[in-house]
């Protein structure tokens, strides 16, 4: 096993493993960085009653189910609280931890403007997250963010197609392009991350 890779492991509190971060940290980046889209996409336009309820029900699932799968990814769990706790501005992962939990009370109050700046918190921060690891050559560059806020929209609009009856039953090729699209997205995260780990 590479040391350098146990060592990032270890840093960064998951488990020692040939990728330490693996599918499930892209599916909690994939849910995170759609309901980061679609808290956008509400701050931005106003939905009819129905619709922005069942967006909004769409964003917690996916805040709760990406807080879940973090939650197992890590490697001390006892210690978790000590992101909130701890005053580290100079950290990425500082801010993601705030930007997550601030997301939590935002999409749970369905406050639209102020879900919509933390919204593109959540679809930037895997991307500027990777990009602030100097160890990690493939993720260095303004490229990873930007590219994972594209995914981030992507997904978000994936989701759009799926719960929006007004876009689903234009087609019959709508859903299979939802869910493709999703897909799609979700090996982007994987492969940036695999790539990474190499």
């Amino acid at each position: 096993m590479n040391p350098e890779i146990v060592q990032l492991a270890a840093e960064h509190g998951t488990r020692s493993a040939s990728l330490f971060w693996g599918w499930e940290v892209a599916l909690e980046m994939l849910l995170g960085g759609t309901a980061g889209a679609l808290m956008f996409f509400m701050g931005l336009k106003r939905f009819a009653p129905e619709m922005d309820r069942t967006l909004h029900r769409v964003a917690l699932g996916c805040l709760l189910l990406a807080g879940a799968l973090l939650f197992l990814d890590l490697g001390a769990k006892q210690n978790v609280y000590h992101l909130l706790i701890s005053w580290r501005p100079e950290s990425v992962i500082f801010w993601g931890t705030w930007c997550f939990v601030l997301s939590l009370v935002a999409t749970v109050l369905r406050l639209r403007l102020p879900g919509a700046v933390v919204g593109s918190g959540l679809m930037l921060y895997p991307g500027l997250l990777l990009a602030s690891m100097a160890a990690r050559p493939t993720w260095r560059g303004p490229w990873v963010p930007l590219e994972f806020l594209l995914l981030s929209l992507s997904s978000g609009a994936a989701v759009l197609m799926l719960v929006d009856p007004a876009i689903r039953n234009r087609s019959v090729w709508v859903r299979p392009t939802a869910f493709g699209l999703l897909a799609a997205v979700l090996i982007a995260r994987a492969a940036v991350l695999f790539a990474g780990q190499g």
